[in-house]
């Protein structure tokens, strides 16, 4: 039987064309929500830059008048929001950020 056998390799040229097919058609941008596909880490984080320019601009190391300091932003863990919302002592503070919006926000 055919279920037994598996697919035939015009069953996956037709399966790759079909999903060719769909990449060249483009997605839709308009179903798509970041937030759906972030932690509650995540979350958190992404509300605080939201919220607030001076924990964006520090998140991004542009902290000191919008200059970019990369060695401010090398000491940040801007890339682990564990470490950002867990407010790890030695590295919060080199984010720059409203600690007290993030307090809130895990409050919420």
């Amino acid at each position: 039987s055919r279920l037994r056998s598996g697919p035939t390799a015009d069953d996956v040229v037709a399966l790759m064309v079909q999903a060719a097919d769909m990449i060249r058609a483009g997605f839709t941008a308009a179903d798509f929500k970041i937030e759906r596909s972030l932690s509650e880490l995540g979350k958190i984080v992404l509300e605080l830059r939201r919220r607030s320019e001076k924990s964006r601009l520090g998140l991004d190391g542009l902290h000191k008048g919008g200059v970019y300091t990369m060695k401010e932003r090398y000491g940040c863990p801007n890339r682990f929001p564990a470490l950002v919302v867990l407010e790890q002592p030695d590295k919060v503070d080199k984010c720059h950020i409203d600690i007290k919006l993030l307090r809130n926000l895990k409050r919420a």
